[in-house]
């Protein structure tokens, strides 16, 4: 078992030790591991939308391109499901 230790002084009042200055570290930790986890969600989320929108306009340039070709895109039901 692990005791706190205190170090009194006239002028500074008491100083918590050992595991009050783990348990701070711990919670900075913690906090600066959540900001990381936050930071790389969105930057995740910002890329991932980016390839959805430039998918999206590529297949709006392709289907134009079938259009111009008098060609008519024909999917199956099972295509139309997906």
């Amino acid at each position: 078992m692990v005791k706190l230790l205190y170090l009194s002084s006239s002028n500074f009042g008491t100083v918590p030790l050992a595991n009050d200055l783990r348990k701070s570290e711990k919670s900075a930790l913690k906090t600066q591991m959540t900001i990381f986890l936050v930071t790389l969600a969105g930057w995740l989320n910002r890329k991932q939308h980016d390839v959805i929108m430039y998918l999206n306009a590529e297949n709006e340039i392709l289907k134009e391109q079938l259009d111009k070709k008098g060609v008519k895109l024909r999917l199956s039901n099972a295509q139309r499901k997906v």
